[in-house]
C-alpha cells in the first residue's frame, strides 16, 4: 500500500503541468467527434475525467483516421481510442484497462442480409470500412476471408455505397446508436433502409497508446490507476450511458 501511494505521488509530481498531445478519429459518434471546433463524445469525457486527477492538460487533435495514425507513429503524440493488433503492439505502448468496448456491427442493405455466425461466413463478401482502420485481432483474422473495401469516405458515404450495391456490408460502431446517429444527421439515408446482422463482428477494446519512442509507460501506469478509480466509482458507466442513450438523438 505504501509503495502504491509513493508511486502515485511521485508520478503526480512528474506529470503535473504537462501538456500531452493525443490524436483521435475526427468523426465516430457517439464515441468521439468534432462539431463546430468542439470535441465531444465518450472518449473525450473519459479523458477529461482522468485529466482532472493527473493534473496534466490533454491537447486533443482530431483528423481523419489515416492522418491520425500517421501523426502518432511519427512520434508527435499518442492516440485516444486505439485498438490492439500484433503489429501495433510492436510500435505502441498501451494502457492496460480499456476505456471503452466498441461493438462493431455488420450493416447490410435491407433485404440483402446474409448468414453470419462465424468469420468464415464472410468468405467472398465485400466489407467496407475506413482506410487504415483496424478493430482488433478478430477483425484482422476475418480479413483473411472477406474482400476488404477501404475508403476515405465518411460513414454516410459508405452507407450509400451499400445502398448502391457496391459493397455487401459495412462495419459500423459503436453499436446500433452509431447507425441511428448517421441516419439522424444526414438527409441522404434513413434507418429503415438498413439491416443490422444479429451477431457483431467483434467487441473491440479501445485504449490510449503512445509510440514506444515517446517513453510514456509511467504515464500510462498512472492513467490506469485513475481510470480504475473512476470505473469503481461508476463515473465511466455514467459517461457511456449519457452518450449512448438513444433519447439524445
Amino acid at each position: 500500500m505504501k509503495y502504491i501511494l509513493y508511486l502515485f505521488l511521485s508520478l503526480s509530481y512528474l506529470f503535473s503541468n504537462q501538456t500531452i498531445t493525443l490524436f483521435a478519429n475526427e468523426y465516430k459518434p457517439p464515441k468521439i467527434w468534432t462539431e463546430d471546433g468542439i470535441h465531444k463524445g465518450i472518449l473525450i469525457e473519459i479523458a477529461k475525467e482522468v485529466q482532472k486527477e493527473l493534473k496534466v492538460k490533454f491537447d486533443i487533435q482530431t483528423y481523419p483516421w489515416a492522418r491520425t495514425y500517421k501523426m502518432s507513429i511519427n512520434n508527435k503524440g499518442g492516440i485516444l481510442g486505439l485498438s490492439k493488433t500484433k503489429e501495433r503492439e510492436k510500435i505502441f505502448d498501451y494502457n492496460k484497462i480499456p476505456l471503452f468496448l466498441d461493438t462493431m456491427l455488420l450493416i447490410t442493405k435491407k433485404g440483402k442480409e446474409f448468414k453470419f455466425d462465424k468469420i468464415e461466413d464472410l468468405k467472398g463478401k465485400r466489407i467496407g470500412y475506413c482506410r487504415g482502420c483496424s478493430f482488433g485481432k478478430v477483425f484482422e483474422e476475418a480479413k483473411k476471408y472477406f474482400i476488404p473495401v477501404e475508403t476515405d469516405d465518411s460513414k454516410v458515404q459508405r452507407l450509400m455505397l451499400l445502398l448502391r450495391g457496391k459493397i455487401d456490408a459495412t462495419l459500423l460502431g459503436p453499436g446500433e446508436i452509431a447507425l441511428k446517429t448517421m441516419c439522424g444527421t444526414s438527409k441522404l439515408i434513413n434507418y429503415e433502409q438498413f439491416s443490422i446482422l444479429k451477431k457483431p463482428l467483434t467487441i473491440d477494446p479501445n485504449y490510449i497508446a503512445f509510440p514506444k519512442k515517446l517513453k510514456r509507460k509511467e504515464f500510462l501506469e498512472k492513467f490506469d490507476i485513475i481510470l480504475q478509480e473512476k470505473i469503481n466509482e461508476k463515473v465511466i458507466d455514467k459517461i457511456i450511458h449519457k452518450w449512448t442513450n438513444k433519447n439524445r438523438l
